[in-house]
């Protein structure tokens, strides 16, 4: 009789509850596969002023490396890491980190949202399911600083799986909960995934492109466009360690050693006159390298240990 039970139980299930559950474990075995993933993001920045339109502002490239739960951020090339919040890379504007894991996570995995399932829908000539759902505030971790204020706010939206693969393939989401301390009309993300294959064997499922809006109450309207391409399993020049110990791990931490001896930090107040090898425009992107060569004889003392 236990074997018939199982077998009326699963039959008895709303559509799209055994589905889901295939889909989250799933989700969670493609996540274990990001570990020393990095990719380079490019950011098509936009913004429109009150009462204005909407026009270019810049384009930033960053190098982002993820181990499916936190990321970290570098100019392109760089071979140090960092932990902070990508802004700090572009000085000011609107940028957004945790589209690789981090989303997925709250949403598919955290146990918090609720779920529930649309049915089928054609999108790009594929067959997709659908679940619409909704986070609290208090579990989403969806923190909005802005200069005008900041504040904590639940999301809400739909993401889209393949029934045959269980790759979920498009992300939407949207704020609610938006507190008074936040002077925010609207925030919307939209993250689409692909498989990507690392390495000519690892095939992995990343973020292929992504935008985001945000409206603030002012009516000053921030748009970004962001692509990811150039991905690769991180570690041909540092080593990273993800490992916590504890009941209870803290966010992984990146240690980065440097392999090649060259490098080694100048002292303070070193003169050195550096003339450059490639051209700057207005139109280069953030982060973008530039080359030089030391063009005169250097004045002072470097110790080498």
């Amino acid at each position: 009789m236990a074997g018939v039970c199982v077998v009326l139980c699963a039959q008895d299930l709303p559509p799209g509850v055994l589905l889901l559950s295939r889909v989250k474990r799933h989700t969670a075995e493609e996540l274990k596969q990001l570990n020393n993933v990095s990719c380079l993001e490019t950011v098509y920045r936009e913004l429109e002023t009150r009462n204005g339109k909407m026009a270019p502002l810049d384009t930033i490239r960053l190098e982002v490396l993820t181990d499916g739960h936190a990321e970290q951020y570098a100019s392109p090339g760089d071979r140090k890491f960092s932990s902070q919040h990508p802004i700090t890379f572009a000085g000011s504007g609107v940028l957004g980190n945790g589209l690789f894991g981090l989303y997925l996570r709250n949403i598919l995995l955290s146990g918090f949202a609720v779920s529930q399932y649309k049915g089928e829908e054609e999108i790009g000539g594929h067959r997709l399911a659908r679940w619409d759902y909704k986070l609290p505030s208090v579990w989403s971790g969806e923190r909005i600083q802005l200069l005008e204020g900041s504040g904590t706010v639940g999301l809400h939206g739909s993401f889209w799986a393949d029934p045959q693969t269980y790759d979920v393939t498009r992300l939407e989401l949207h704020a609610d909960e938006i507190p008074p301390s936040l002077p925010l009309e609207e925030e919307a993300i939209s993250i689409r995934y692909g498989r990507a294959r690392l390495g000519g064997s690892v095939d992995v499922l990343l973020p292929q492109a992504a935008e985001f809006l945000l409206v603030k109450s002012s009516g000053e309207v921030d748009h970004n466009r962001m692509e990811f391409t150039h991905c690769r399993v991180f570690g041909a020049e540092s080593t990273i360690d993800f490992n916590a110990t504890g009941s209870e791990a803290p966010a992984p931490r990146f240690g980065v050693s440097t392999v090649d001896d060259t490098l080694r930090p100048l002292p303070a107040g070193l003169q050195i006159e550096v003339k450059l090898t490639s051209p700057i425009s207005g139109d280069m992107p953030v982060g973008s390298l530039i080359e030089g060569a030391v063009a005169a004889k250097v004045k002072g003392t470097i110790t080498i240990a």
